[in-house]
């Protein structure tokens, strides 16, 4: 840990510690234990400052590799194993027409007599085949993918070419507000339907 980093950790513990408060029946002689959280905040600090060499993989090793993060990453996010996948049964609008691109409301089965929906927006022109494709979550926006500021990060992907899918979270949606299957969290319910998403996106790689 360098020192900059040494002294801020020092200075983040000492704040941390002095927000507790002291009883007057509190033994002074006695020895106070060091905190679990402070160990796990040194312990944290000290791992990210710690030098990482740079590795390329190639071949079966990147593969490998590649196999492990997304298997860690499921974990981690409570989605291992995967649920089922039923048929997407989807459904989709008329086009609205925009200068850039054509949108259309979608709607999909991620989970058995349960629908989702997103916007898909599709580019005029295609810059190659299969063509670059984004899922563009709406993140914390009030209204979800009918916000402006999501729509317009959607219609500017799309007029650099990109086929964008703009799920609307399970949450936001009146028909799933209340969803949640008996084995799994909301966020990670979340999670599983925007990885429905390739379906939206034909012509386009998503891997």
């Amino acid at each position: 840990m360098n020192t900059a980093n040494r002294d801020l950790f020092r200075y983040t513990t000492m704040v941390y510690l002095s927000s507790f408060p002291v009883t007057a029946d509190a033994a002074p002689e006695r020895a106070v234990e060091p905190l679990p959280i402070g160990e796990m905040v040194r312990e944290y600090c000290e791992e990210m400052n710690r030098s990482k060499p740079f590795v390329i993989r190639r071949g079966e090793a990147f593969q490998k590799h590649q196999h492990e993060l997304r298997q860690k990453l499921l974990r981690c996010v409570g989605l291992s194993p995967l649920p089922d996948r039923v048929p997407l049964d989807v459904h989709e609008s008329e086009p609205l027409d925009h200068a850039w691109c054509t949108v259309r409301r979608i709607h999909y089965q991620p989970w058995p007599g349960v629908y989702s929906s997103g916007l898909l927006y599709m580019p005029k022109t295609l810059p190659a085949d299969p063509a670059p494709a984004v899922l563009c979550p709406h993140g914390h926006w009030p209204h979800g993918n009918a916000n402006p500021t999501p729509r317009t990060r959607c219609l500017v992907l799309a007029k650099n070419g990109f086929v964008t899918s703009a799920v609307q979270y399970l949450t936001m949606d009146d028909t799933t507000r209340n969803f949640e299957p008996d084995n799994l969290k909301k966020f990670s319910t979340v999670l599983f339907n925007n990885t429905n998403n390739e379906v939206f996106l034909p012509g386009s790689q998503v891997k």
